[in-house]
């Protein structure tokens, strides 16, 4: 049998395949980043998105992270609604009484 009678998941599920290397959410933050879209997965813990983007001091390099922070879904959301990617932006976080908490500035 050969390979060329299957078909590759990458076809089945183009949408769940997003491209770039992964990298954690601390290793970005505070950095300028070109965020290019997303999608979301649901895991262990709920819902949580992959983010890919270019970090813009790393000759454009593209990357992957994931977060499931509330605040974070919502915007990624809210721009996919208004059909707003790429937009440039920073990953931060936010440290309180409460916990910390991962937004875009």
């Amino acid at each position: 049998m050969e390979h060329k009678e299957f078909r590759k998941f990458k076809d089945l599920f183009p949408n769940e395949i997003i491209e770039g290397k992964q990298v954690s959410i601390e290793s970005v933050l505070d950095k300028d980043l070109l965020i290019k879209g997303f999608v979301l997965r649901e895991g262990d813990y709920g819902e949580y998105a992959v983010i890919q983007f270019e970090d813009l001091g790393e000759e454009a390099k593209l990357r992957t992270t994931q977060t499931g922070a509330k605040i974070i879904l919502r915007y990624l959301k809210k721009i996919k609604e208004l059909n707003k990617f790429p937009f440039l932006a920073q990953i931060i976080r936010e440290d309180t009484e409460k916990g910390q908490y991962y937004l875009f500035k």
